[in-house]
């Protein structure tokens, strides 16, 4: 859709005033990607049938902290020389001559994090000057032939003037969190692109896209972190192929939300729980495991340091806990795996000293399980 909306430009077409578009999206939904893949196709279209077309694009958040800076950015990507002891006024009047200047050269502008400029930069004088700059200079009717404002939400528009808000104009296109189908077929065709054949398993990619869909609202960036860094982390440990294990320190690593406050703040019962769950999924080797396995983990983990195992009534209304707090996943009714917003390193660390303490009271354990 959004190549549809210039595509007359790239044909050669004559139009009079800059067409607009919004790409409005969570992070990672591709907003950025799907920009700049559109603005290289449309550049090519253009240079078949003889038009010369430019796209450039600049991201508020790096390039926008002050109006000297964006247009000195935008100026240097047009090919021409910025000096420091110049004015942004005086940038404004170099780009709009840059623009007139120009005989068979055509511009679309893509502005991306436009919203994070406005709730973080004082002024919005850059969208001002660009939204209204054909009432300023005719000479640019017909070469700025369009924008695209790059937003996580359309509510960016509400904080403009009238007059600026109806230059933009409404033509949005959204683009929805990528599904854990979405995401496992991107993840397979990134992997196979990058990795050596047999390096990886459908399973790995599976519980990343779950891991990316259900705890990253669908961002794809996240996902490709997430891969990278498994198999740097396999790599590490020279294995030929990357296992859960890796995937799960990958996650625990990158952002992990369950942190150490929250385990030091945990009963005692409630880590016995946690580390007889990490024990037994390690053991056996599986994403996730039955409840009744995991009660019987933590049985023999609570008689192994003297303490009384708690009723099954209270070992289920531990773990509905531990899974409202984020620290374990209830998949159906019957099966558990730990969450990967926690960080297995972390949590046996804490719960061992929880446990050695216990030790120095008295309380050693029976067996070395």
């Amino acid at each position: 859709m959004l190549f549809a909306i210039f595509e007359e430009v790239a044909e050669g077409r004559e139009i009079k005033y800059p067409r607009s578009a919004q790409l409005i999206g969570t992070v990672g939904a591709g907003k950025t990607s799907s920009s700049l893949l559109v603005g290289a196709k449309l550049e090519e279209r253009a240079r078949r049938v003889g038009v010369n077309l430019k796209h450039v694009y600049l991201n508020l958040k790096i390039e926008g902290l002050s109006p000297f800076l964006f247009y000195k950015s935008l100026l240097e990507k047009l090919g021409v020389k910025v000096s420091r002891s110049v004015s942004a006024e005086e940038l404004l009047k170099k780009f709009i001559k840059r623009i007139e200047a120009s005989r068979d050269e055509l511009f679309i502008i893509t502005i991306d994090e436009v919203d994070y400029y406005l709730k973080n930069v004082r002024g919005y004088g850059i969208l001002y000057d660009l939204t209204r700059i054909h009432e300023a200079a005719n000479g640019v009717l017909g070469k700025l032939v369009g924008f695209i404002f790059i937003s996580r939400s359309k509510e960016w528009v509400k904080r403009l003037e009238r007059a600026e808000a109806s230059t933009i104009g409404g033509l949005v296109i959204y683009y929805p969190p990528y599904t854990k189908d979405q995401l496992v077929d991107i993840l397979m065709y990134r992997a196979s692109e990058a990795l050596r054949p047999g390096a990886f398993s459908l399973d790995v990619i599976e519980y990343i896209a779950e891991v990316t869909a259900t705890y990253k609202g669908g961002d794809v960036r996240y996902a490709l972190d997430v891969l990278q860094l498994s198999g740097i982390l396999a790599e590490r440990e020279m294995c030929s192929r990357i296992k859960l294990e890796h995937v799960k320190k990958a996650v625990g690593s990158l952002e992990p939300v369950f942190t150490s406050l929250d385990i030091e703040a945990l009963g005692l019962h409630e880590k016995v729980v946690l580390l007889a769950a990490l024990k037994e999924l390690r053991r056996s080797r599986r994403p996730s495991l039955r409840l009744s396995v995991i009660r019987e983990a933590y049985r023999l983990l609570a008689e192994n340091y003297s303490l009384v195992p708690l009723s099954e009534q209270d070992f289920e209304i531990i773990v509905e806990k531990l899974a409202d707090l984020g620290a374990l996943e209830l998949r159906g009714i019957t099966r558990i795996s730990l969450s990967p917003a926690l960080n297995e390193r972390l949590l046996e660390e804490a719960i061992k000293e929880d446990l050695r303490v216990l030790e120095g009271r008295g309380c050693q354990p029976r067996t070395s399980r």
